[in-house]
């Protein structure tokens, strides 16, 4: 019944924040200790402590990076297989000296704590503790927190759903806005200008840069042409590029559809020459897809992550891949109206010239002075032929 009250007060949150706050709050008032607190994983062996309600007197933790190892367990993988974790006398069940120091740093005696689930991935904690005495905890207890543990889960998939459908529709407009840009401006640079500020923005990332390979320099070489760039960071744009690790078998992956994402770059057992490149720029995570163009390798699409490692989520990748899809389109739209108009201007000149020779026959039938009605057409093809001069010799 309690786990049932709880939980529709859960379900009228009407934010993260709010649910998060209800969760704590009431958890700590059915079970009649000193804090309750919410923590969110954020890497293998640590938590973010993200929601707390604390009794009076205690040393708060809302906010602290902790080691997940102050709740009895070293990490993600060991809720797996230890659903629950409690501690009913911290002075004698801590199992090192470390754990002790953390758990009297808050002054914990008691403590039990559930992973939270999301998308069968534990997301992060949900944790009871007594700090006035020890405490041990009952069946009951611990089959309290699995529930209140389940709504949260629950309510958390349905923020997720939301998120993901407004950073769908976000992405469409994103998407529909540079697809416009293509039809709307003719010079490629525009294009590009647009679409890297666009990604950049919604991608929250450092930087988005287009990356054109040099001409006959075997992708060994090449520059940022256009890039929308943090200001807290280096600019590369029209920086010349060396690159003697990309060779030719990896830019025929590139050609045919490869993706590179890099979480880190010192993590990855990516070769040192490229650390070398990427370091220049700042780079700590990037995410680069290939640009083609008639079918051939002509550039890279990169986007940074210099103020920290990133996770690239599959979405992003694919998202990223549509954006370099219509900027290949943007590239055979700008060789298409420059061949269009090197057409319009031959057939202009070719005109003008038809013009002046029918001129030309039309002054010489309907003359007397030959000489004389010469002089005007020699300067007329003068302009024609943009010649520095047109003589007329008789022999």
């Amino acid at each position: 019944k309690r786990a049932f009250v709880m939980a529709i007060r859960m379900g009228k949150a009407a934010s993260l924040e709010n649910l998060y706050l209800i969760t704590v709050t009431d958890l700590r008032q059915r079970f009649e200790c000193d804090r309750a607190l919410i923590y969110r994983f954020d890497a293998p062996a640590t938590v973010h402590v993200i929601a707390e309600s604390i009794a009076a007197g205690y040393t708060p933790t809302l906010g602290e990076t902790l080691e997940t190892i102050a709740f009895g367990a070293g990490g993600p993988k060991a809720y797996q297989t230890q659903a629950a974790v409690s501690l009913a006398d911290a002075s004698k069940e801590a199992v090192s000296p470390h754990q002790m120091q953390l758990l009297q740093r808050f002054q914990v005696q008691a403590s039990l704590s559930l992973p939270v689930y999301l998308e069968g991935q534990p997301w992060g904690l949900l944790v009871v503790q007594q700090c006035a005495n020890t405490r041990s905890w009952k069946d009951l207890a611990t089959a309290l927190l699995y529930q209140v543990a389940t709504a949260l889960a629950l309510k958390l998939q349905d923020y997720e759903l939301q998120q993901q459908q407004q950073k769908e529709i976000a992405r469409g407009e994103t998407l529909g806005n540079i697809i416009r840009s293509i039809r709307g401006f003719t010079d490629l640079d525009e294009i590009f200008r647009f679409a890297t500020k666009s990604l950049r923005d919604f991608l929250r990332a450092d930087r988005v840069a287009v990356f054109q390979f040099t001409p006959d320099s075997a992708y060994a070489t090449g520059v940022v042409v256009v890039e929308s760039v943090n200001p807290k960071f280096v600019a590369a744009k029209e920086i010349t590029v060396e690159d003697h690790c990309f060779s030719d078998r990896m830019a025929e992956a590139y050609r045919q559809g490869r993706v590179s994402t890099i979480a880190d770059i010192y993590d990855q057992s990516i070769s040192e020459c490229y650390i070398d490149v990427l370091e220049q720029f700042q780079v700590r995570a990037n995410l680069v897809v290939p640009l083609l163009k008639d079918n051939k390798l002509w550039g890279l699409f990169c986007i940074h992550q210099c103020s920290a490692p990133r996770q690239w989520q599959a979405v992003e990748t694919a998202f990223v891949k549509r954006v370099a899809g219509q900027l290949d389109l943007a590239m055979q739209q700008a060789d298409y109206l420059q061949q269009v108009q090197q057409r319009n201007k031959a057939l202009e000149a070719a005109f003008e010239k038809e013009q002046l020779i029918t001129k030309m026959t039309e002054r010489l039938r309907n003359t007397l002075d030959v000489i004389r009605t010469l002089k005007p057409i020699v300067q007329d093809i003068r302009q024609l032929m943009m010649a520095d001069r047109v003589g007329l010799y008789q022999f």
